[in-house]
């Protein structure tokens, strides 16, 4: 018997358990670098204390209620940042944010086609929520209503 098979054999022995599946879920997604949206433990704080103080403008692109907005702020407090969040209920949370002026705020979503895309939520307001759909996380509703995706163009990043 090879190691495919005894592990599947070992796999179909094992009694249904939502904790069990939960626990293979988190590792699996730990395994494949996905659904991590801790900025320590993903390298992204790294690589923002890095790229951000040669910066002048960036998109925000899924800004959330505008935590990483605030945060690439703090890092270069003259950045010009352009927030896209599609979710209604979310872009209120990033307008109570109340961001200085150079940031601009746009209920809509940003992609290489003009249209309309749902929006897979699993909860209001988490990182998560994409419009791509994510392994592994669970989908409490799709948005497409009033959700606008405008088309971009190819953005070239200059240092000061």
């Amino acid at each position: 018997m090879n190691s495919n098979e005894f592990f599947g054999t070992l796999i179909d022995r094992l009694p249904a358990s939502s904790l069990l599946y939960r626990c293979c879920r988190r590792y699996v997604n730990r395994y494949d670098a996905q659904n991590n949206a801790d900025m320590r433990g993903n390298g992204e704080l790294r690589w923002l204390r890095e790229v951000l103080p040669a910066c002048t403008t960036v998109f925000d692109v899924g800004a959330n209620a505008g935590e990483w907005a605030a945060f690439a702020l703090q890092i270069n407090p003259k950045l010009d940042i352009h927030c896209f969040e599609p979710s209604a209920a979310t872009f209120r949370l990033l307008e109570a944010r109340k961001l200085p002026g150079n940031v601009s705020l746009n209920r809509q979503g940003l992609g290489a086609s003009r249209g309309e895309a749902a929006l897979y939520v699993s909860t209001e307001a988490a990182g998560s929520n994409s419009t791509h759909r994510r392994t592994g996380l669970d989908v409490v509703q799709t948005q497409t209503r009033g959700f606008r995706l405008i088309r971009w163009m190819r953005i070239v990043s200059a240092a000061r």
